[in-house]
């Protein structure tokens, strides 16, 4: 038994000290499962829906999502995609909306909103069944929530 604790103790000491060794200088960590701006949003969704009061962090992830919107009013998963991605977009618009400090009349709301419309909306996000499932979600959720808002009317359009 102390041979299989100390494998155990080894392994642990292994792990700490090369996670330690990764650490960033301000004290973070980057890896590969960092993808643009969708965890933030998802994030935001996550504290409001569950109603968590961590304003700062909300503001923080709110003005990351805002800084990353490029001019055509769209957001990127990749640094390489060309034009935008109509699902990540649509997870920014709605986490931006749902965090209470960007308001349907502002104006990357706006950007945001026409470019979700002239792609189509939620019925043209890639051929991906679980990014649709997980935007029309996102829209249930904001329609419990708050209903009768016309600022999600732009993922549906006629």
């Amino acid at each position: 038994m102390d041979n299989v604790i100390s494998k155990i103790d080894a392994e642990i000491h292994r792990l700490r000290t090369n996670l330690i060794q990764q650490q960033q200088p301000d004290g973070s960590w980057h890896f590969c499962f960092e993808n643009g701006i969708v965890i933030d949003a998802y994030v935001i969704i996550l504290f409001r829906t569950l109603n968590i009061r961590n304003e700062d962090l909300i503001r923080r992830l709110h003005d990351r999502i805002l800084a990353a919107q490029l001019q055509g009013g769209c957001w990127k998963l990749y640094a390489d995609e060309e034009g935008g991605n109509l699902s990540a977009s649509v997870e920014a618009y709605y986490a931006l909306l749902f965090s209470g400090y960007s308001h349907s009349r502002d104006e990357p709301i706006q950007r945001a909103k026409r470019y979700i419309q002239s792609k189509g909306g939620l019925e043209h996000i890639k051929k991906s069944p679980s990014r649709r499932y997980r935007a029309k979600k996102m829209a249930g959720i904001h329609i419990l929530y708050s209903a009768g808002s016309a600022a999600f009317s732009c993922l549906f359009p006629s």
